[in-house]
């Protein structure tokens, strides 16, 4: 790793990736972790956790005009994101990290015009997945793409696939697979 992603990046691999995937026993403990190491996301708990949920609300509001509580119910954080980088307002489970990547989207949304049938996305360097998650929720019909290095790709999948059940998965682990129709590649 050291040649390919350079010291930094490898020793989060060697300390912390690495071991978490190794250690973990449950989705929770894994993104939980990932959460907590603030790897690959934009959490933060008490007492800044509330002023962050309150400006990208205002934020939402001001800059894309978007009403969170008049969002689909569906659109909230997921239950395995760390519940101490969590609040519950107007009854949706509301994290910094997930108004940052419905901003995002929204965002996107201004400038591209998402078809109602199905279309694909591709995202290089997905995290943990938390933005793929919220695309496939306000874009059902999107086939998502994830490419990334394999400890990334690992938490992904896991994420992805405790998120959306029923939804088809293709973990590709080599150049010669064939894609499938997955809702997740």
């Amino acid at each position: 790793p050291r040649d390919y992603l350079g010291p930094i990046w490898a020793n989060n691999l060697e300390q912390h990736l690495i071991p978490n995937i190794r250690a973990c026993q449950s989705v929770e403990q894994a993104i939980g972790y990932l959460n907590d190491k603030a790897f690959y996301d934009f959490s933060c708990g008490e007492p800044y956790l509330t002023p962050s949920i309150d400006w990208r609300l205002d934020f939402l509001r001001r800059t894309h005009g978007v009403e969170v509580e008049a969002l689909p119910p569906a659109l909230s954080e997921s239950p395995y994101v760390l519940r101490k980088h969590c609040k519950t307002v107007a009854g949706r489970l509301l994290s910094s990290d997930f108004l940052n990547r419905l901003a995002w989207a929204f965002r996107l949304q201004k400038v591209l015009d998402f078809p109602q049938q199905p279309f694909g996305i591709i995202e290089v360097g997905g995290g943990f997945g938390a933005l793929a998650r919220v695309f496939k929720l306000m874009h059902p019909q999107a086939r998502i793409v994830l490419v990334d290095i394999p400890e990334s790709l690992f938490f992904q999948h896991v994420f992805l696939r405790a998120s959306f059940p029923d939804a088809k998965h293709q973990y590709i682990t080599r150049a010669d697979e064939p894609v499938g129709d997955a809702d997740f590649v």
